[in-house]
């Protein structure tokens, strides 16, 4: 008999930006309605997930995340074994459509939960489809850096906690500025999913789609302590302090974890991430974004994912590595990655290697763009694995909104694809993106 604990109740006072909300007045409505009465854990639950909604929109808390902080269950939580999550959310879809349909028949918005999604969405009652209202965020969104090339751990010794305030006001400003004069993506005549084989392939899922943002500290974390960092090493509840052990230097130990603390992401891939996201809304698909460290193993037993970036930046994308043909490998000397193509077919390279002519020359990057069932084949997992920052966000404005090449075509328009790869490569001035790209090989079924 798998043990619970009581679910946690909160006591925190609440956040007096709720209190002129009228999603929240909604929600105590709703909360207070007859219907809600006699179902005390599906209130303690809607008033968690819509209060994340409504403060927090950018994060989306995950299967394991709701059994464990709402619903008491234990850290060993499997989703596969228990599904009291989905069970929970069956209810409280079927009570909130009941209550729209009696007590709250007269109300101006409604407050729906989507089919395979924990995220409530809001529509104004005249709407005839569920386009979510616009959720603001009234806390900070997630800090993004773009370290660019960090120097040396004998720099950081001496001028790291300097260098970090101001990398993380600067990227702060930078990602800010980015995305607010950003236009938004709006698919293109000739880039809709009739005119793209690759939208049309994706408008065919079903399902909620989370976009996994990369970890750009971890990235500097292992640059300090000079090795790879694995996924069990990521996840461990101890992180980054699991990692300072071995390192004799208190202050790289000191910085290390300081580094650690911060939620970070590159502004290339940040912009990525959200034109991944914008595009697939676009096409009806609900996506949400989430940051790597945030995210959990059973999170991927449930609904598609989009993983950017390799597995210095993105460790989940060791979970189905296993699967691919050209995976992205430390280099002998851990210093850097490669790409190692597991089976080479005929005119292929057993490895491919970034090549930097010079610091103001052109640099030639590969991008390993693969698809295949998540671990409980329920729904898909994306990968796009740029060797650089600008080779990842490249390929997705390729595959976005470029012009597929014959082969890739071929790809997407196949009735029975499952899985597939598409390698590339790409040729690009230091800090700005390809603009042309070559198919190197394919592997599909």
């Amino acid at each position: 008999m798998l043990t619970t604990h009581p679910p946690p109740q909160s006591t925190e006072p609440e956040n007096p930006l709720l209190e002129t909300d009228e999603r929240w007045a909604l929600l105590q409505r709703i909360l207070a309605s007859e219907e809600f009465q006699r179902a005390a854990q599906l209130r303690i639950l809607l008033q968690h997930v819509t209060k994340a909604a409504i403060l927090t929109p950018q994060l989306v808390r995950g299967e394991y995340d709701l059994a464990v902080e709402v619903l008491g269950r234990r850290r060993d939580f499997d989703p596969a074994d228990d599904n009291i999550v989905r069970s929970q959310f069956s209810q409280l879809r079927r009570k909130l459509a009941h209550y729209f349909d009696n007590e709250g028949k007269h109300e101006s918005l409604v407050l729906e939960i989507p089919k395979r999604s924990y995220r409530p969405i809001f529509r104004p009652i005249e709407s005839p489809e569920p386009a979510p209202l616009p959720l603001e965020p009234v806390t900070p969104p997630i800090e993004h850096i773009d370290p660019g090339w960090p120097p040396p751990p004998s720099v950081w010794v001496k001028v790291g906690p300097i260098l970090l305030l101001l990398s993380i006001v600067l990227g702060l400003g930078v990602i800010w500025l980015s995305l607010n004069r950003m236009p938004s993506p709006a698919v293109k005549e000739d880039e809709s999913a009739d005119g793209n084989a690759f939208l049309h392939f994706l408008s065919r899922s079903e399902g909620e789609v989370t976009v996994v943002i990369p970890d750009t500290s971890l990235v500097l974390i292992q640059q300090m302590i000079d090795k790879p960092i694995t996924l069990s090493e990521y996840v461990d509840k101890e992180f980054p302090q699991n990692l300072t052990d071995g390192i004799a230097d208190p202050k790289i130990r000191l910085a290390v974890k300081r580094i650690g603390g911060f939620r970070t992401t590159s502004v290339t891939e940040g912009m990525a991430a959200a034109d991944v996201t914008q595009t697939l809304t676009s096409l009806g698909i609900h996506a949400t974004m989430r940051y790597a460290r945030d995210i959990r193993e059973p999170d991927f037993h449930q609904g598609n994912f989009v993983l950017i970036g390799g597995p210095g930046s993105n460790p989940w994308t060791s979970l189905i590595s296993e699967q691919m043909n050209f995976r992205q490998l430390p280099k002998e000397d851990n210093v850097g990655y490669d790409f190692r193509n597991m089976h080479p077919q005929a005119g292929e390279q057993p490895l491919y290697s970034n090549v930097y002519e010079s610091k103001s020359g052109p640099a030639t990057g590969y991008v390993d763009i693969a698809l295949t069932y998540n671990p409980t084949r329920s729904g898909y997992i994306l990968i796009v694995n740029g060797a650089d920052m600008q080779s990842a966000e490249a390929a997705i404005q390729f595959i976005l909104h470029g012009k597929l090449t014959p082969t890739i075509n071929a790809i997407m328009t196949r009735k029975d694809l499952h899985s597939f790869e598409l390698f590339l490569r790409g040729v690009h001035k230091p800090g700005e993106p390809e603009q042309v790209f070559e198919l190197v090989a394919t592997r599909s079924n």
